[in-house]
């Protein structure tokens, strides 16, 4: 039987998680989640960061994606790189609230207000916990997690949040052909330790051919 790529299996397990199989659930949690604690932590910050966890964050993030995911029909672009703008935007936006809540009140607890997840099985719920506290090895945090971080930042920025080149230049202050060259030199690093990894699921672009 062919195997299938790693784009296919995203469908596949999205397709399967809409229906409430816990596996494809549990599946798409240990692809993604990497990329969703690098840019939690990244996000957070250093002053946020050391108030609010950023697992818990995560944690909300999956619980809100999971309660939505019938919703999010699939680009052009396909399931993966829909389900990780959705993620990462939704992060972003729980981020910004954090940090409008604690200038305000110096209150920093997690408050969806209108992100408010979606009631979810406790099944469900479940998974995502059980999934999130696996300590097991991630072959892909570790690699990111690595990186300097100015290529930490431009492989969050463009990789996992999906904005434009040209953005990613004006918030770096590079030209966007530097900002072309840094992403790619990034993303190779990440290429030649995990192949074949979510976020080379979601660049945008094919492996490079020797």
């Amino acid at each position: 039987m062919e195997e299938r790529s790693p784009g296919d299996q995203t469908s596949v397990h999205v397709r399967f998680a809409i229906d409430g199989a816990t596996d494809s659930v549990a599946w798409l949690i240990e692809r993604f989640t990497p990329l969703l604690r690098t840019q939690a932590r990244y996000r957070l910050g250093r002053h946020l960061r050391s108030e609010v966890d950023p697992e818990d964050l995560v944690n909300e993030v999956w619980l809100t994606a999971l309660s939505r995911l019938p919703e999010l029909a699939p680009t052009g672009d396909g399931h993966a790189t829909t389900l990780i703008r959705f993620l990462s935007r939704t992060l972003v936006y729980k981020v910004n609230n954090l940090a409008r809540r604690r200038i305000r009140r110096g209150d920093v607890a997690l408050d969806d207000g209108d992100g408010a997840p979606r009631e979810v099985t406790a099944e469900i719920t479940g998974v995502v916990s059980r999934v999130l506290r696996d300590e097991r090895h991630d072959a892909l945090h570790e690699a990111l997690e690595a990186l300097g971080d100015t290529d930490r930042e431009i492989l969050v920025l463009r990789g996992i949040e999906q904005q434009p080149n040209r953005v990613v230049a004006t918030l770096l202050g590079i030209s966007e052909e530097a900002a072309t060259m840094r992403y790619h030199r990034a993303l190779q690093k990440i290429r030649s330790r995990v192949p074949g990894s979510a976020l080379d699921e979601v660049a945008g672009e094919g492996p490079k051919r020797p």
